[in-house]
């Protein structure tokens, strides 16, 4: 490590002007909640191993930080360093993450396709790991798909890490969809602490995914379901609102699923989701429902995805795009604003959206991929 140093130019941890940056609880603008204490306990009981099954918006985010912070100090204690790694969904995401570690005094680098390269990051965690300071801890919050990819955290870093006796902290989240074929490499062995966050860990018609997301994160497995955060049962003072639930059935007919089938050349018993976006059926329902709302203000149409979880595109199709506009126009009036938000919105774009969404000045928001992003 000391001579690939020396043959190499040294790229600083950060600024060294800046005064140093240690993990820390902080004291304005934080509450612990004795649920998010006893999830904490079980993933220290369980040697930082496990699974946090809590609802959207319950913060297992901050759960997951407060626990690396713990874990932090316990290898501080034995002159160790920890390195943690943040995999998320989307560049979103990322963000997101990176904000919320600078809060609680993590240096931190994104890796993304809008954040350093393979080689910066290399370059990052090879000053991390000949720093003298025990008081620092870096984390690097990467997309799935490149924590995914042969070039991160290469053997090089690897064997530097396990020498110099850096230890390694996963944290995934939206941990269910690390099964993804193309996603399951993030899932290495050389991890040594293991956290996975998912309101829903088990994987639609996956058995084989589930059992092997369950297998790696083995340990605790800490439960805040949303009957627990709506109603509070077990630890008192719920966490989210109450809110009503209505399904609608939509009822396809013989005729109209052989139209379907000619139009988008597939057999309907294998393309399930297709054939139900594509029914008219569908939007005649989400019509009668517009038009019957007395005020349709902060209004969310969600939307499912292009594809499965395994395809790396989650973009509303064309064709629903065109309908939902249809359904809006002739239900509202041309008069209705409304914004699109998907993996392709860009993050500055998509908060923006969301902060004139709740200033009022979108009346609706179509949205991919944001119920489980606690918006």
């Amino acid at each position: 490590h000391k001579q690939f140093l020396s043959e190499t130019k040294r790229t600083p941890l950060h600024d060294k002007t800046e005064r140093t940056i240690t993990p820390r609880i902080p004291l304005v603008n934080h509450e612990t909640r004795s649920y998010q204490v006893d999830a904490i306990d079980e993933l220290e009981k369980n040697h930082y191993r496990g699974l946090l099954e809590m609802a959207t918006a319950s913060g297992k985010t901050i759960v997951a930080i407060m626990t690396a912070i713990r874990l932090y100090e316990q290898l501080k204690k034995q002159n160790k360093k920890l390195l943690v790694i943040v995999t998320c969904q989307d560049l979103y995401m990322t963000e997101q993450w990176a904000a919320d570690l600078t809060k609680y005094g993590f240096i931190n680098y994104q890796h993304n396709s809008e954040g350093l390269s393979v080689g910066e990051i290399d370059k990052k965690i090879d000053a991390y790991i000949d720093e003298d300071k025990k008081d620092e801890c870096l984390a690097i919050v990467t997309t799935k798909s490149s924590a995914s990819s042969d070039n991160f955290l290469g053997s090089r870093i690897l064997d530097e890490l396990i020498e110099e006796g850096v230890e390694i902290l996963l944290i995934s989240d939206e941990a269910h969809h690390d099964a993804a074929s193309q996603w399951k490499r993030s899932l290495r062995n050389e991890f040594l602490y293991r956290i996975a966050l998912t309101a829903t860990p088990t994987r639609l018609h996956d058995e084989e995914g589930t059992r092997l997301i369950k297998d790696y994160f083995n340990g605790a497995h800490f439960i805040y379901d949303l009957e627990e955060a709506i109603y509070g049962k077990k630890y008192g003072n719920p966490r989210l609102c109450k809110y009503k639930y209505y399904p609608r059935l939509s009822l396809i007919d013989e005729t109209e699923i052989l139209d379907i089938e000619k139009k988008l050349n597939i057999k309907a018993d294998n393309y399930h989701e297709q054939l139900s976006l594509s029914s008219d059926t569908l939007y005649k329902l989400l019509q009668k429902d517009l038009e019957e709302l007395e005020d349709y203000k902060y209004t969310i149409i969600y939307t499912s995805p292009s594809r499965t979880i395994d395809g790396l595109k989650e973009t509303p199709r064309d064709d629903i795009k065109k309908s939902l506009d249809k359904v809006l126009r002739s239900s509202l009036g041309n008069e209705i604003r409304y914004v699109n938000i998907d993996s392709q919105t860009r993050p500055k774009d998509r908060s923006d959206a969301i902060r004139e969404f709740g200033r009022g000045e979108h009346d609706i928001i179509i949205a991919i991929k944001c119920l489980d992003q606690g918006i």
